[in-house]
């Protein structure tokens, strides 16, 4: 059957129109959103904006969110009150302090008798994470929302990682030496070398020590310094790539550490000049105290543990928390800054 080239043409021409008449459309208020999550719109309506929700898949978002903040206003509610019918006035107020974002943009013209000074809730969020179980945003003015409440310091530390900014840890400089002399390029990753812990303090007094393979090693042996060059752990000959010390190291200490491979050919030990020192300390205990309390601030969050376990400089369990809160959110460009950010913290200064 030959098709009637009119035909597309009046398809085309109806399309256009529906994109202008979207287009040209007044912004939902918040009263429009709230009246459709409470089901109090007429057909006509709710209709335009189901039709509008299709086409902008940010306003589907936020009237989502609304309405999963209505379910957990309910559930809060007593069980007495629960049958009441849901105010409006009370879901302005909680979305006012959960900070959640809601397309709240007053339309140009206000309906007559609609207070024209009624203040708006906050904007869209610039940023938002999956964090656990709950959902992070960053707004433009720089407010947080999703988390408990916590103090100004670490609460303006948060809102700096959602824009893949990390703090500077404090006296991480004697932990990250340079090389002793230029190299002639970049250094292989595959190369025969230690892994971690590197650069940074650990929490554990009883680190996990890896390093990468030589091809020909039969076996390996650990050695660990503290800063007279007195030997405080070994290994003995073993196979793998990874070894826990028997017992603890002693708190508040930096180390030194070193890998050797036993191959045919005699003993390579890594890392070897002019390649810079291992080192790292095992924080005190007072370290360590300060930041479980911190981290109890927001207990389960992967993000704000990432901040302040960087602030403390125990860099291996932030990458750890950091991991965790990328598989929860993949491909998010955020994480990946703050992953480059962390590396950044690594290399000498």
């Amino acid at each position: 059957m030959k098709r009637d080239p009119s035909d597309d043409r009046r398809r085309l021409e109806a399309f256009f129109r529906d994109e202008l008449r979207l287009a040209t459309a007044e912004a939902p208020s918040f009263d429009d959103i709230a009246a459709y999550v409470e089901d109090r719109l007429d057909p006509e309506e709710r209709a335009a904006l189901e039709e509008r929700m299709a086409a902008d898949p940010a306003l589907r978002q936020e009237v989502d969110d609304l309405r999963e903040l209505r379910d957990q206003m309910r559930r809060s509610q007593p069980v007495a009150t629960r049958r009441r019918p849901f105010a409006l006035a009370g879901l302005a107020a909680a979305a006012a302090v959960a900070g959640v974002a809601l397309w709240l943009r007053p339309s140009p013209e206000r309906r007559p008798g609609e207070d024209r000074n009624r203040p708006s809730l906050s904007a869209a969020p610039i940023v938002t994470l999956r964090d656990g179980d709950a959902r992070v945003a960053l707004s433009r003015e720089g407010a947080v929302s999703g988390l408990p409440s916590m103090g100004p310091g670490l609460r303006d530390a948060i809102a700096g990682a959602l824009r893949g900014v990390l703090p500077a840890p404090q006296g991480l400089e004697p932990l990250q030496p340079r090389p002793l002399a230029l190299l002639g390029g970049p250094g292989d990753a595959t190369a025969f070398a230690p892994v971690a812990p590197l650069g940074t303090r650990v929490a554990s007094d009883r680190p996990v020590f890896r390093w990468s393979p030589d091809a020909e090693a039969r076996t390996y042996e650990v050695s660990v310094f503290d800063q007279d060059l007195q030997k405080r752990a070994g290994s003995g000959p073993i196979t793998g790539t990874r070894w826990t010390p028997e017992r603890p190291l002693p708190r508040g200490h930096t180390y030194l550490w070193q890998v050797s491979a036993l191959t045919g050919h005699g003993r390579l030990t890594a890392p070897a000049p002019p390649a810079p020192e291992a080192r790292f300390e095992v924080v005190d205990p007072a370290v360590l105290a300060d930041v479980e309390r911190r981290r109890a601030a927001a207990p389960g969050s992967r993000l704000v543990a990432t901040v302040v376990l960087v602030q403390a400089g125990l860099l291996d369990d932030a990458d750890a928390e950091l991991q965790a809160l990328a598989a929860d959110n993949p491909g998010s460009p955020q994480v990946a800054r703050l992953s480059d950010a962390l590396r950044d913290l690594r290399r000498p200064r």
